[in-house]
């Protein structure tokens, strides 16, 4: 990430670890003219499986995540198996995170009076909220359809979180799904309820309803 940023002088900046089996993170970190922001955005599993199971739910187009064609077999390994199954129920170490933490230092180093909104999809979503939570000075974390990232905190951090109920009193936080979202039925990737605000988004009501 850091060889990434030397290149750059100005935003957007982006960190792609897919090259050579590294772990699969891709993120990307932009501002828009007027503000004093810095928004990180995490993408989601990006593999042809996932392409099928979102279809079968009748989604949007927009929001059905791209295939990787060149590689997909290493793809599906490094966001699926490793980071979205195994990762998200906390059986290995998420390489994916330690990667987007060194790209936050790193911008945070570059930028450090700037102010900083993260997001992500699916497994970005649950990388975003991880950050959000375990690092200092990002204002804000809006994430869609994301898997919850209850299960990849140790059981003391688990304690701690529900003791003062963290999540579920951080307006700051909140994670955004539709009724096509296909983890909502899965118990392992669910949110985890009464932890963390979810707003169901109704597009043909064009409302939003605040889920506890």
């Amino acid at each position: 990430g850091e060889d990434t940023l030397s290149l750059h002088d100005a935003l957007p900046i982006s960190i792609d670890e897919n090259a050579s089996w590294v772990n699969g993170l891709q993120a990307v970190a932009y501002e828009t003219e007027a503000e004093d922001t810095i928004y990180i955005v995490v993408r989601g599993a990006d593999v042809g499986i996932g392409k099928k199971l979102f279809r079968k739910t009748g989604a949007d187009a927009r929001f059905i995540p791209k295939v990787n064609d060149e590689d997909s077999f290493k793809t599906i390994f490094q966001d699926w198996i490793y980071s979205s199954t195994l990762g998200s129920m906390g059986l290995v170490h998420l390489y994916q995170y330690d990667s987007l933490q060194t790209f936050y230092h790193s911008l945070r180093k570059k930028y450090p009076h700037k102010r900083f909104v993260v997001s992500g999809v699916s497994l970005g979503g649950l990388l975003a909220q991880r950050l959000y939570i375990f690092e200092d000075g990002i204002k804000r974390c809006l994430t869609f359809s994301a898997t919850s990232p209850w299960w990849t905190f140790n059981r003391r951090s688990q304690e701690m979180l529900k003791e003062s109920n963290f999540l579920m009193n951080d307006d700051n936080l909140i994670n955004f799904y539709s009724t096509h979202d296909p983890f909502r039925f899965l118990p392992l990737f669910k949110r985890h309820l009464g932890q963390q605000k979810n707003v169901l988004l109704r597009s043909e009501e064009h409302t939003s309803e605040l889920q506890s």
